[in-house]
């Protein structure tokens, strides 16, 4: 291989101090091949140097040993032994005659974390990198500047020359490994929907568990930061509708409203994706419905009392409103496409239905779908054709027709009621 990059996601534990290896990749007849060493000293920045072939490069500043997440990348090629290394985003420093006219030979043993003192084996643990390490990718090629500064900013991976993809699939780990799921690779997503920002209890600790459960790296190879948003966000949907279901009484008001309050984040931000494909934004409404299904589900009617304390009176129609927010951002997005959408919850039933409307009168009809103990006498939701006509009337020849039915919202309100009554009887003695 005559030029390589490798790009990964680094977090230094401030704690520990000494050598160790990013990565190490050794051959038969050479155990030096390719390596990315790190130093940490005491009170000092994270110092990083690339070892070609033996061949040694300077040791750089590189960000504080702060405990903080870090992309780096580092790239070499044969030709004039030129290299770099970017973190953040940012080129560092570049340079040249570091194995010059080389090449990185095949066959060898790529270990991250630890470097290797004979082929494959021979570690020591007071070299070993403390920290993590994710999101390790590596191309056989070298990503210019203006490629890594792209990654950066758009949370991607470059796909052309790919050569190993960070996933579960392609490592093999040692027993002694700690593995923790979560989402890196786009923090400021993460910051943007309060995720960092949820309560410690019991409830978002049997979340967290779910999902390590549940997902493995490889499900979350996307390539954009949209379809990361979009795997998370559903993942978080499907663990909620699961511990709702597994133990609602876990789930404290506080939760709720976190929970409440990540919709809104999201209501608000679907707005500017419009030049999303409409595929992408169907999903990510679908997760976002499906989350708010779970929360105004009836066995949580305490809890949405017990948010009064919080200052929080309108309860359940908070989600109602979010909700609504998310399907009239969803309607501009997909309107050109003259495409349905349909989706049916528990709690939930929503039809979208774009129409191109002329003189000939006609109505729009929606029959709710029946969930569990739902009265079979439901009534249909009805357009009138003297609204559709005034509609018309009025200019309006292409329109979208929004059907939300909520099946479980009086049974909801009725026993937050109910406990209300039974609360004030029991405070006075009654």
């Amino acid at each position: 291989m005559t030029a390589v990059t490798v790009c990964a996601h680094l977090q230094f534990s401030p704690t520990c101090h000494g050598p160790s290896a990013v990565f190490s990749y050794s051959i038969r007849s050479f155990i030096k091949e390719f390596q990315l060493r790190a130093r940490v000293l005491p009170n000092e920045p994270i110092q990083l140097a690339l070892l070609v072939h033996g061949k040694h490069g300077p040791y750089l500043s590189v960000f504080a040993n702060d405990a903080s997440w870090h992309s780096v990348c580092v790239s070499w090629t044969g030709n004039g032994g030129r290299w770099a290394i970017s973190v953040d985003g940012q080129e560092v420093r570049r340079g040249i005659s570091l194995y010059s006219t080389g090449y990185i030979r095949g066959g060898g043993i790529f270990i991250i974390g630890q470097e290797q003192d004979s082929f494959g084996s021979s570690f020591k643990s007071d070299e070993a990198f403390c920290g993590s390490i994710t999101q390790l990718h590596i191309w056989d090629q070298v990503l210019d500047a203006s490629k890594i500064q792209t990654m950066e900013k758009e949370c991607s991976v470059i796909p052309s020359d790919l050569l190993f993809r960070w996933g579960r699939s392609g490592l093999e780990m040692t027993p002694s490994l700690q593995t923790d799921w979560g989402y890196i690779q786009c923090q400021e997503l993460l910051d943007d929907f309060g995720m960092s920002n949820f309560p410690k209890t019991p409830f978002f600790t049997q979340i967290s568990k779910n999902l390590h459960a549940k997902l493995e790296l490889e499900d979350h190879n996307s390539s954009s930061s949209t379809e990361h948003e979009l795997n998370w966000l559903s993942s978080l949907a499907q663990s909620v509708v699961k511990a709702i279901e597994t133990d609602p009484d876990i789930i404290t008001p506080s939760d709720m409203l976190h929970l409440t309050q990540t919709i809104e984040q999201a209501a608000a931000s679907q707005v500017n994706k419009t030049s999303l494909p409409s595929g992408v934004l169907r999903s990510m409404a679908s997760s976002y419905l499906l989350l708010a299904s779970g929360l105004i589900d009836p066995v949580l009617a305490r809890q949405w009392f017990d948010m009064k304390p919080l200052g929080i009176n309108l309860r359940p129609f908070m989600v109602v409103e979010l909700i609504e927010k998310i399907l009239w951002a969803l309607a501009d997005s997909i309107f050109t496409d003259k495409k349905n959408f349909a989706l049916l919850t528990k709690n939930i039933d929503v039809h979208m239905e774009p129409r191109t409307l002329s003189q000939v009168n006609c109505k729009s009809v929606y029959k709710p779908s029946k969930h569990g103990n739902q009265s079979v006498n439901q009534e249909d939701i009805l357009i009138s054709e003297t609204e559709v006509q005034r509609l018309y009337s009025l200019g309006h020849k292409n329109v979208m027709f929004i059907h939300t039915y909520y099946g479980h919202m009086m049974e909801v309100l009725s026993r937050a009621e109910f406990k209300a009554f039974t609360d004030k009887h029991t405070e006075s003695g009654q």
